[in-house]
């Protein structure tokens, strides 16, 4: 079963987005993606990280906050992952953060 739509991320006002990423502790510029459109033609994983809400590798970071996954991850098999994990805790869209 695919991840629901969800509302479509680029009308998200800039303000709620800040406070995303302050809590996230994460600054920077942010793309801004439905997770459905990021996990169109992949497998969904048997598991996902066991974290709830907040994950870190030491590196990287991701934070769950309501139908947002906010995060520094690269675009890759990590972001994938960590969107994976986050479509199980009810997010719908993704701000991936570009430090700068």
């Amino acid at each position: 079963m695919a991840p629901a739509l969800g509302r479509d991320p680029a009308s998200a006002p800039d303000e709620l987005l800040a406070e995303l990423l302050g809590r996230a502790g994460l600054r920077g510029e942010g793309r801004r993606v439905r997770i459905s459109d990021l996990l169109a033609d992949q497998v969904p994983p048997a598991t996902v990280f066991h974290e709830r809400g907040t994950w870190t590798d030491g590196r990287y970071r991701a934070r769950v906050e309501g139908e947002w996954l906010i995060t520094d991850a690269p675009t890759g098999p990590l972001l994938i992952a960590l969107t994976w994990w986050a479509a199980r805790q009810g997010a719908r869209s993704v701000l991936q953060v570009t430090p700068g």
